[in-house]
């Protein structure tokens, strides 16, 4: 990406002389070799706003001590030597740059807060793999909106992201960011969106961890005939059908009726029913909407774990 700044006068700052007020403005970092934790940041009065490498944005206060800059965010502060300021360039976070006020900036979008449920699993970058991370969320009228980096788009817009990816690397994954007013039927929704883009896996963050975030895995199942009606109902030209699975079913009914044995789970409780699955069955597991994340998240690691261990035929549905 090109990067095109605002020059000022060079005014030398010292750094024991810094305050809160000469580090206002919005910050972006220079392109580098180094590792870049956070993409923006943007200073006001004692407050902070800061933008990663996912597009996620955190809010919070800031404060200075000699030479020492505090970012004080939900749940953990952060620390940083400030190694120079020298007109609009800041020098922080082991000598990355930052230059204020550059034309381009992300910081328009809006600070959302995740569900907020802590599970085993921390998110790691990898150099090998094309990672896109998709914001759930909703606005002020309970609308869905979805957002890619630092752009709103709309669910009909999945299948074109997805196929300029795919044109760099066939190896690419999808990071879903969601947030605490999101419930199961939304992640439904998104799904059945999905569906187009071929994704059958998906990384679901779900809470800020002291390092990264904290998400878990899940596949991707669904009816065929629930993408054909959602298609149907788009006002854009509907995406190209995605290939049907030859093993797969085109509706609930159908895969019940060639002979896979329905599991309803409304509760916790009703976890007990899998320990009586049988190898080279096929079972559908039905989980209530109305279970939430925290519950869902429990149900999809055992159901993950029943797959690998032995192998059973097993498709998921949130009812």
């Amino acid at each position: 990406m090109k990067y095109l700044f605002l020059l000022t006068p060079l005014l030398f700052i010292a750094c024991s002389n810094i305050s809160e007020r000469d580090l206002e403005g919005t910050w972006t970092a220079f392109p580098s070799d180094s590792v870049i934790i956070y993409d923006e940041i943007k200073f006001y009065g004692d407050s902070v706003e800061l933008i990663d490498e996912y597009s996620f944005k955190e809010k919070g206060r800031f404060s200075i001590s000699s030479n020492d800059l505090t970012l004080h965010l939900k749940n953990r502060d952060i620390s940083t030597h400030i190694e120079s300021l020298i007109s609009d360039t800041l020098s922080i976070f082991n000598e990355i740059k930052y230059i204020r006020n550059a034309i381009y900036t992300m910081s328009d979008f809006p600070v959302n807060e995740l569900i907020g449920i802590e599970t085993d699993l921390e998110l790691e970058k990898n150099s090998k793999i094309i990672q896109l991370p998709i914001h759930l969320s909703k606005d002020k009228s309970g609308e869905l909106t979805l957002r890619y980096h630092d752009k709103s788009i709309y669910f009909e817009d999945l299948p074109l992201l997805f196929e300029g990816h795919n044109q760099l690397s066939s190896s690419r994954e999808l990071i879903l960011f969601i947030t605490k007013d999101i419930n199961l039927l939304d992640l439904k929704r998104i799904y059945t969106a999905l569906t187009s883009t071929g994704t059958r896996k998906v990384k679901v963050v779900t809470a800020k961890s002291p390092n990264s975030y904290f998400y878990f895995t899940d596949k991707v199942d669904f009816w065929f005939d629930d993408y054909i009606s959602y298609i149907e109902n788009i006002n854009s030209p509907p995406p190209p059908l995605p290939p049907f699975p030859d093993d797969a079913a085109k509706s609930k009914e159908e895969f019940l009726q060639s002979g896979a044995t329905l599991i309803n789970i409304s509760s916790l409780s009703d976890l007990d029913n899998l320990n009586t699955l049988k190898i080279d069955e096929k079972y559908l597991i039905s989980i209530k909407s109305s279970l939430g994340f925290e519950n869902y998240i429990i149900i999809k690691k055992k159901v993950n774990e029943l797959r690998k261990m032995r192998k059973y035929r097993i498709k998921t549905e949130i009812d």
